[in-house]
């Protein structure tokens, strides 16, 4: 077999999957476009610009989505937050069974973009029949060049209670970071950086119902600097410690 006619061969062979996983790929994103404007339809947004959507599918009839939108007049130099609208939706017929809405701030330092939005591709079991859904938000981190501090990952978690989706935990950054100048003109050698990474699991414990989640915060990796923190539910939201 010739070189020419095996590499046809091989090249045919990969196009095919490549392209259905594509065409799939688009397919699901046009999905998850129009399952975001609906959101704003139903909320009278269906004006807004759209900053970025996340679709999670929980299962084949329910699909979580998060949708950032811009109302008119909206800039990130207004002491406006931008929304963000979430919403549990029955695949059936496209029904929505919860919605809720958060805001997040913006600035010249960062700003939701396209990829900002993630669900968690598992829900969390805070109880028997009662799930959580977290939302990650990065925004687009742009740097001054400066020794400076920042915050990436955010984590805010929901509950779907009645046709409400409730935010019980709000803003737990899971990767933030530090930066000291060592002399001045704290140019890249002149500068140390700290990375601090948080993640979060479930405590074997309760409080009002729901169980108590633990956060788990460690520098630069290393395991001695680890610093753990109990969430205990309160009836209302999870109460961060100080």
């Amino acid at each position: 077999m010739s070189g020419k006619f095996a590499r046809m061969i091989l090249s045919g062979s990969l196009a095919l999957p490549l392209l259905a996983q594509a065409t799939s790929l688009a397919i699901a994103e046009r999905s998850c476009s129009a399952l975001g404007r609906k959101i704003l339809g139903v909320v009278h947004a269906f004006r807004d610009e759209v900053h970025a959507v996340s679709c999670q599918n929980l299962n084949q009839s329910r699909t979580l989505v998060a949708v950032a939108h811009a109302p008119a007049g909206y800039t990130m130099r207004t002491s406006d937050t931008l929304p963000i609208h979430v919403a549990l939706i029955s695949m059936k017929h496209e029904a929505i069974q919860a919605i809720g809405q958060i805001g997040v701030a913006e600035d010249s330092g960062q700003e939701i973009d396209e990829s900002s939005l993630r669900w968690d591709e598992t829900p969390i079991e805070l109880a028997a029949e009662r799930l959580g859904y977290a939302l990650q938000i990065t925004p687009a981190y742009h740097s001054s060049g400066a020794a400076e501090s920042g915050r990436g990952t955010n984590m805010t978690l929901f509950l779907a209670d009645g046709g409400s989706m409730r935010p019980v935990l709000r803003d737990v950054y899971l990767s933030s970071w530090d930066q000291i100048c060592e002399r001045p003109p704290c140019t890249h050698d002149d500068v140390t950086t700290r990375v601090f990474n948080t993640t979060y699991s479930l405590a074997a414990t309760s409080s009002h119902g729901l169980r108590d989640i633990v956060l788990t915060t460690t520098v630069d990796e290393d395991s001695s600097t680890m610093k753990r923190r109990v969430l205990r539910f309160d009836g209302a939201r999870y109460v961060v410690p100080d």
